[in-house]
């Protein structure tokens, strides 16, 4: 499955990627309500399902429960700081034809997303009466059921189509990052020449990927983890887009300084803190510590540099003087050869 997704990605590129999601979304919604369809039916019903999670677990039914609370906002902290990171979301977002395109997109989305999302935790929950509460909760669930062959069939390829609509993108995301340090490298190298390299750079990453993947560490540890990073680099990329006053070494070391300061909260990979500190092992204050840390840095050291006259504004007009679009260049060229040539 893997080697059919680095193929029909690498060769077909963002197109095919796009195109293969529609059939995946297709097959992923149907899928997903079925799978919670039999769940509730094989348990007796939703009152019947869900009695056992009242008796056992209720903060788990009530929006007052704190924890819940607590680990529903790590976790919008941790999204949305690796979601502006992904490079997936902005090649779409620059696919698009329009602004108008992307809002309606993302309004879509939102709509689509949210009651998939609540039904996936629902069937969390549902897995609770079992004691299952990891990464794989939903898969023990339906283990656990004993349902019919056909049943745990259909789950297979819920499964593979969700590995493969996240595959796909990602890779295209990767080359997507390879490619304008390749056109900054390779100046002079022809377009379908930097597609090639990019596509090597990926195969070298996906490789090792594949390799960790299959020692079948904790998913949701290693995502969280990733966060972390994200959450410290987070403002100081973001704020330099617009500041004019934020230079690269500035930037660099709040973000590492910040990701330092998250990991003396971040747990162990069973969740235990690895320290004596107040709020060790607490994900929401590992994510949110970086977030501070990195604000009071850059603002702090802009401020200390400002007052001691060392600042000198960025000129935001070097990105559209010295920056060109992929295949811009290669575009001109053939048109002003066609234009010098005799008729």
């Amino acid at each position: 499955m893997i080697t059919a997704v680095f193929i029909y990605t690498l060769v077909g590129g963002l197109e095919a990627t796009i195109f293969t999601d529609a059939i995946q979304f297709a097959v992923i919604v149907p899928l997903l309500l079925l799978s919670f369809g039999i769940a509730v039916f094989a348990l007796g019903g939703w009152g019947s399902a869900i009695a056992p999670v009242s008796q056992s677990a209720p903060e788990l039914l009530t929006l007052a429960n704190g924890p819940g609370i607590q680990f529903g906002a790590t976790l919008v902290i941790a999204v949305i700081a690796a979601e502006m990171f992904n490079q997936t979301n902005w090649q779409r977002i620059y696919a698009c034809k329009s602004d108008r395109v992307v809002r309606q997109s993302f309004l879509g989305s939102f709509l689509l997303i949210l009651p998939m999302l609540f039904i996936a935790g629902l069937l969390g929950i549902l897995a609770m009466n079992f004691g299952f509460n990891d990464d794989r909760a939903f898969f023990s669930l339906i283990q656990a059921l004993a349902l019919p062959g056909w049943v745990s069939i259909a789950v297979l390829v819920l499964v593979l189509a969700l590995v493969m609509s996240s595959l796909d993108s990602l890779l295209n995301g990767i080359a997507s990052v390879f490619t304008p340090d390749l056109l900054r490298f390779f100046p002079d190298q022809s377009t379908h020449g930097i597609l090639r390299l990019s596509r090597v750079l990926t195969v070298a990453v996906g490789i090792p990927a594949i390799a960790i993947a299959s020692r079948g560490y904790n998913v949701l540890y290693l995502f969280l983890l990733a966060d972390l990073v994200c959450a410290g680099a987070l403002f100081p990329v973001l704020f330099g887009l617009y500041s004019r006053r934020l230079t690269g070494t500035m930037a660099f070391w709040s973000a590492i300084a910040s990701i330092a300061a998250g990991a003396l909260f971040f747990p162990r990979p069973d969740f235990s803190p690895w320290n004596g500190l107040p709020f060790a092992g607490d994900l929401l204050v590992s994510f949110a510590a970086p977030i501070v840390v990195s604000i009071v840095l850059c603002l702090g050291w802009i401020q200390l540099m400002a007052s001691q006259g060392k600042t000198e504004a960025f000129d935001f007009g070097i990105l559209s003087r010295d920056i060109r679009a992929y295949g811009e260049g290669e575009g001109l060229a053939i048109a002003s050869a066609v234009e010098e040539a005799p008729n």
